[in-house]
Formats: structure tokens, sequence, C-alpha cells
């Protein structure tokens, strides 16, 4: 089942009457104004459009307590929600591992690079971004009926909101086209999708699908035809002829291939197992990840199929899914999908992008001229010539070359002269048209030959810095620098210390948008996988998660949890925005839920007092500084001896001076935070300390003074001391967190208070 269902293309415009610049000159000691250039249309066929999206688009409807996408509604079955793309990011890291860690099988290469590539149905944009990483010289565009991609992508990516099943109407042809699990997107994918994309692309493009079916089978027999999984497969295949969506035609993607007209068609299939039977531990690994894919897609794949195609309700659906979901994950039933990998050319040969050089020469007895005509903006000074070689000439020396002039224009047969590569295009159309003149001997300019001035002699650093101007811009930076660390100047309560924190919560989850995508990458990657929601131990973190969120004082967030496993850990932690992870080896560790509270009270007060906001903000001001101390040692005199000590030790005594004992600070805090917000929930927060105990026992510590934590014996001390007011908490709490102490703790930081306010007092 796909992300979701695209195509088309978006329109813009540029400006009305832009000046025409063919004829108008240029020198290199003129810059060229952005406000004049004019806009090359064949760039803006690809990307204009990409900041149109009108809100109605995002304004996704919800039916069975899911979300569809908005653009062309109902048009496509299956959600679009968090839980849907989550699911999408896990079938794209499955698939990409079945496919030996491959992209595409079509011949493309780093070489020869398509120059413009075309991701059907897109979903996330996972392979989107991924081609855009690869192939940073090409250009990728991505199309879906939802507008669902992450913001932080390649450059060279571009995402947009189309339906792929209606008429395309891109003005530039593709050199590769992809889709990746569209069944059940389209009423006909040969007509629809395989025709367009020939007609679409270059002669010599390629295009690919990686498709599979609505078909499950094993080779041994083990899964029966009468089985709820099997019926399951059937009737999504029937629900989606009903619907006009079929969703089995990858097993004839061959045929349609070459019906349409495609050469060099080539199909490969896999085997993907249904879960971790397989005895090959890759494939074991790859199976698991695929079973958590289906769990967590079954429901979404089901609703609105069944209930369209057959008028069943979401209570009957979901009682029909309780077997499905059992056998699919038994290990005893060896199922698997076929997928099908086809990938045919579009017959001729596919121009390759060329940098036009025109190159005419005129000889007399003593001086030559030479014009070239080069697809690129150089402007190369007469003072970066005059040493060593000519940079645009290797093989000519400097004197040869010493009287440079150029002109901007753009020719008039500009379509006529072929594809260009994307770099090329995004440096606009113009050409720059560049004579040297110079003498044939080498001997300087002929008499009466009218020279160039000498080059201008520009300041050092250090000359340039020892001026008024450069004095009085210090002083304002510093001052405002100052102003800046007041502003944003907070005082903590519980340990009473002056910080400074100019980023929010959301900003600091913002700046981090794939976090949670790049941790799930690395559990994949290591062989691990996410436990399914209705594994034992995801509830028990899930059960001790929702008595702690709404003591919290972020019981706004949604949270997310995660739980991996991995029993060799015992760690766990929260990222901005409720994003909670816990490895497994933790729940045998805590031996109950008043320890697992201790735990994960402690990481969720490390969001409740902002840790994470003020370490980004006090990151940023040490690069700024840094960065800000290497420019003064080249300016100013008598910093060579600072400078080489800042080198040295940029990275150590920083560590050590301040951000070590940070870290700690904020592990005291987020200790006294949590154990308050642990006996609120009316766990028993002695808990706490036998836990940290065993963790002595069984771990390593470094010496302190080396360690962002703690050591657990004066962890244990500082437990120790708080132990009578938290107890005093639980015996008061109602257990709702009526009396929230972090919602109080927030409060006092956000008022600049030393002291903890009373319940009543906070407005």
């Amino acid at each position: 089942m796909s992300g979701s269902n695209p195509s088309g293309q978006g329109r813009g415009s540029g400006e009305d009457n832009p000046r025409d610049l063919s004829q108008y000159e240029f020198s290199f000691n003129y810059s060229l104004p952005s406000a004049e250039i004019e806009p090359d249309p064949a760039v803006e066929d690809i990307v204009e459009s990409s900041w149109s999206l009108s809100e109605s688009i995002r304004n996704f409807p919800t039916e069975f307590g899911r979300t569809y996408h908005a653009y062309k509604a109902g048009s496509y079955a299956f959600p679009n929600d968090t839980i849907e793309q989550e699911r999408l990011f896990l079938q794209f890291n499955a698939m990409t591992r079945l496919f030996g860690g491959k992209l595409y099988f079509a011949p493309l290469s780093a070489q020869k690079p398509p120059r413009l590539v075309l991701d059907i149905a897109t979903g996330t944009g996972d392979w989107a971004i991924q081609m855009g990483d690869e192939f940073p010289q090409s250009q990728i565009v991505a199309t879906d009926l939802s507008p669902i991609q992450p913001e932080d992508v390649p450059p060279n990516v571009s995402f947009f909101v189309e339906d792929s099943s209606e008429p395309w109407e891109y003005s530039q042809k593709y050199d590769y086209i992809h889709t990746r699990v569209t069944s059940g997107c389209w009423a006909s994918f040969e007509e629809q999708i395989a025709k367009q994309a020939f007609e679409n692309l270059q002669p010599g493009g390629w295009f690919e699908s990686q498709e599979y079916d609505s078909v499950i089978t094993s080779d041994d027999g083990t899964l029966s035809p009468d089985s709820a999984l099997a019926r399951w497969f059937h009737d999504m295949a029937v629900a989606g002829d009903i619907c006009d969506r079929p969703t089995v035609m990858a097993h004839k993607l061959r045929e349609v291939y070459e019906r349409v007209g495609f050469v060099d068609v080539q199909e490969q299939i896999f085997k993907m197992p249904t879960n971790g039977w397989p005895k090959d531990d890759r494939l074991k690994d790859i199976g698991r990840m695929w079973e958590r894919n289906f769990m967590s897609g079954l429901a979404g794949f089901s609703f609105r199929m069944f209930n369209r195609a057959f008028s069943r309700t979401p209570e009957q659906i979901e009682v029909a899914l309780v077997d499905v979901r059992r056998e699919f994950s038994d290990p005893r039933i060896h199922a698997y999908l076929p997928i099908w990998v086809v990938w045919g050319r579009r017959a001729g040969r596919i121009g390759l992008a060329r940098v036009v050089v025109t190159t005419t020469a005129t000889t007399t007895t003593t001086t030559t001229t030479t014009t070239t005509t080069i697809r690129r903006a150089l402007c190369i000074s007469t003072a970066r010539r005059r040493q060593g070689r000519d940079p645009l000439h290797p093989d000519r020396k400097a004197d040869e070359a010493e009287h440079v002039t150029g002109t901007w224009e753009r020719p008039s047969d500009f379509r006529q002269q072929g594809p260009r590569t994307w770099s090329e295009a995004e440096r606009g159309n113009y050409y720059y048209k560049q004579t040297t003149t110079g003498s044939t001997s080498g001997g300087g300019y002929r008499s009466g030959q009218e020279q160039p001035p000498p080059p201008a002699r520009r300041k050092t650093a250090r000359e340039a810095a020892s001026g008024p101007l450069s004095r009085a811009a210090v002083a304002a930076v510093v001052l405002a620098a100052v102003a800046f660390y007041a502003w944003n100047s907070q005082r903590v309560p519980l340990t009473g210390r002056t910080r400074f924190n100019f980023l929010s919560d959301e900003i600091a989850e913002r700046m981090h948008p794939r976090a949670v995508q790049g941790i799930l990458e690395q559990v994949y990657a290591s062989g691990g996988f996410i436990l399914a929601d209705d594994d034992v131990r995801t509830r028990i973190v899930r059960n001790v998660m929702r008595r702690l969120i709404p003591v919290s004082g972020l019981a706004d967030l949604k949270w997310e949890i995660y739980v991996i496993a991995d029993d060799s850990q015992a760690n766990a932690f929260v990222l901005p925005g409720g994003k909670v992870f816990v490895f497994s080896g933790l729940l045998g560790m805590c031996g109950n839920d008043d320890a697992l509270a201790a735990v994960l009270g402690h990481e969720v007060a490390h969001q409740t007092a902002s840790h994470t906001a003020e370490r980004l903000s006090l990151a940023w001001v040490g690069n700024l500084t840094t960065g800000s101390l290497f420019f003064l040692v080249g300016a100013l005199p008598g910093l060579a001896l600072f400078a080489m000590w800042t080198a040295t030790g940029a990275f150590v005594l920083p560590a050590l001076m301040y951000e070590l004992p940070m870290s700690r600070t904020h592990e005291y805090e987020a200790d006294h935070i949590g154990l308050m917000m642990m006996a609120e929930a009316c766990y028993d927060p002695r808990a706490a300390i036998p836990f940290w105990r065993r963790m002595s026992q069984h771990g390593q510590e470094m010496e302190e003074v080396l360690s962002t934590h703690p050591s657990n014996d004066h962890r244990i001390a500082k437990l120790t001391q708080l132990m009578p007011e938290a107890l005093a908490k639980r015996e008061q709490s109602d257990c709702k967190g009526t009396e929230s102490f972090a919602r109080r703790f927030r409060f006092a930081v956000k008022q600049g208070r030393r002291e903890m306010p009373r319940p009543d007092a906070m407005v």
C-alpha cells in the first residue's frame, strides 16, 4: 500500500515584463542585480509552484479515527496521519534492505547521473530524499496527493501535490521515472501511469516500478488457503476491484511495459517474509521490520476499503483483524509477499547535457584575439590572473592573457542549444562572452596600446580591523550580545542558578525534524526493531507514561512511545515534542512499575526543564564565539599564541570547565523533578534508590570529572535527601496532577522566580 496517490504539475509566473538584457554589457567591476535578471522558464516549469499550497489541501478529513488526503478527497483509500507516515518509513526501509540497499535497478550511475528524476506517489518522500543525496547534481521531483513530506530535504528535491491519474503536463522530459508500492492508487496503471511515463521520458530514459500485489503465499504449504490471513488478502483484492482501485497488478508489470513500448525490459522478483520465520539472519530482521509495518497499517488498509466494498462496520472489521494479526505474526506460518521490480527503457539515445564552447581565432603577425563562449558565469579578475597560470586556460601562461574584458549575452537560439545539466540550469541561461587580447611573444603590450590600470591593493584583515569604524562595530556587537544574553537569562528554581536560553521547546523540536526517523534508521541498521503496540513490554511502558504525562507539565504534547527490542541495553530517553524511546533491557533492570516510573520521570523531567533547548542555545553561542575568536586571530596582532591555545583547547577545556558540570546540573534537576513527578503520580519514590544501586552494580562508571552524569553514589545521596519531600507529596497527591510540581516549575521559570509558587498562585 502506498503513501498517497499523485501527478500533474503546478503553474507559476515570472515578471510580467522582464527586462531584456541580451545586449546589456557588464564589466567585472559591477555586480548583476538579481531584480533585473530575466528568469529561465525552463527552470520555473519545474519548481515554480512549490510554495502555493492552499490551506484546504492541508485540512485533512477524518474518518474511522484516521485522517485522509484532502486534495481529490476519496480517490485514495488509505490514511495519511502520523501512524501511517511512520509505517511508510518502516516499509521503505524494509524494502530497501530487501533490495540489498538499492534504491533503483535501472542502469543509473554517478558518472552519468540522470538530469531530471520523477517519483510518483512519493508518500513521505523517503525515496526521493535518498535519491537527492545520492545524485546531488540531479533534480528530483516527487508528487503525491498529501503534503506530508518533511521540510528538511536536500536542495535538489522538490515535492508537489499532484494527481498522477490525470493527464501530465510537464514541459520537460525526464531521464528516470519511478514508482514504489502504488497498489490501490490507480484505476489503470497501464493507461494512467505507464503510458504517460513513456511519453514524458527522454529517448533513452528509464521507467522503473517496485510493486507488490494483494497476494500472499508460502512455498511449504504452511499457509492454509482458508486461513484468516489468506482471506484478508483475497478480500483486499476483491475490494480493490469493486472500488476501481485494483490491488493486484504487479505480476503483470512486465507485460504492461512491453505493450506500452518500452525496450530492454527486465524483471526481478523478491520474497518479503511476513515475520522473523526465516533462518537467515538478514531475512529474519527484514521480516520483523515487515511485521511491524503490516501490523501498524492493517487497520488503515482495511477500514475504508472494506466499508466501501462490503459495507462492513468498523467493529466487524476490527473483530476480523484479530485472527489476521495472530496469523501474520505466527513464525510457524512461512508466508511471504512476492515483490516485483521491473524496469524498461524508452528507445533512442538520451541527449547528454553539454557545455557549448565556441572558439574563433584571428591571427596576425604579432597579436591574437580569442573569443570563448561558455555557458557559465565566470568572473576572473586581473588581480587573480597576474601570477602563475591562467585559471581559464591552464596551458597558457599569465603574460599571454593580460587584458580581460567580458559581456553577458543571451543567444537567440538558446532553446536549440540542447539539454543541460541541472547544475547549469540553476545558474541561468546567460552566456559569458570573454575576449582576451595579449602579445604572442609574451613581451607585454605593443607601443600605443592602452594598458589596463594596475589592480587596487586590498587592505589586509588586520588593517581593516584596526580602523575606528571597525572598533565601533565591535563595540556595538559586544553591547548587543550582552543585552541579548541578559534578555534571555532565566532563573531556575530548585538550584537557583541563572541560565541562558533563547529557544522555546517548540523551536528545539523543529530544529531536529527528522530526529525520530534518524534513530529508527540506526535501530534497523543494527538489526533491531520496534516492539508492536500490543506487545506486553510496550503496554507496560505505556501504562507508566499514562500516569506520568498528566503530572509532567507537558500534557498538551502529542506523545509517541517507542520500545526498542534490545535486552542488552538498559536505557531510555525523551526527545523534544514528547518522543519517548525505551530499550527493552531497561524493563528487566527495573523489575517493577515504580522503578520504571523513576527512570521515565527523570527523562521526561529533562523536557519539563527545557534542558535540550538550553543546550542548543549554549551550543549556538559557543559556535559563534569560537568562530569570532578565529576571525580576530587573523585580524589583530599578537594573538598567535592565543590562537594555538584556542585550537588545542576548543573542545577539551570547555567540556571539562563548563559542559560536563552543566550536564551534571541538568541531571540533578531532572532527578529532583522526576522524583516529585512519580510521587504525584502515586508511584513509590523509594524505588528509585534500589534501581540506581542495581545500575551501579551492573555497570562501570567513569570518574565523575570526566562524565556528563553524576556518579551513582552522589545521585543516591541526593535522592535520599529529597525522599521525605517526595513521600509527603505522594501522601498529599490525588494521583491526577492537581498540584503538579512540574507545572509549577515551568511557571516559575517563565516568571523568573527562584521559589516555586503555590498551586493557587498560578494564573
